[in-house]
């Protein structure tokens, strides 16, 4: 076996385990974001594209005072694009929240 045979033989028995491990990645991939946000593909990535790629408190606020949905943060990883799990439940967090939710009586 060459040294690039081992190397791809080694690289598929890491897949094999990853598919198969009980950890969750704290890097997710484009399509895993998706998922994990409830949106499509596409719209994640309309959202990446389409807006600045670095906000600030200010100008998060002000794209959703005027009805946009800023982009969740994301990481390159060369030419990969990946989503952090913390960031996206900080997006979460941050974004406008319809209606209110019932208040508990302080006893």
């Amino acid at each position: 076996m060459t040294g690039t045979e081992a190397t791809k033989a080694s690289r598929a028995t890491l897949e094999d385990k990853a598919k198969t491990s009980t950890v969750r990645p704290r890097l997710l991939s484009v399509d895993e974001a998706a998922v994990m946000i409830g949106i499509s593909v596409n719209t994640l990535n309309s959202l990446r594209t389409e807006t600045p790629k670095r906000y600030t408190k200010e100008t998060f606020d002000a794209a959703v005072a005027k009805g946009r949905i800023p982009p969740p943060p994301y990481v390159k990883l060369g030419n990969s694009v990946r989503y952090d799990t913390r960031d996206i439940d900080m997006w979460i967090d941050r974004l406008p929240h319809m209606g209110d939710l019932p208040k508990e009586e302080i006893v």
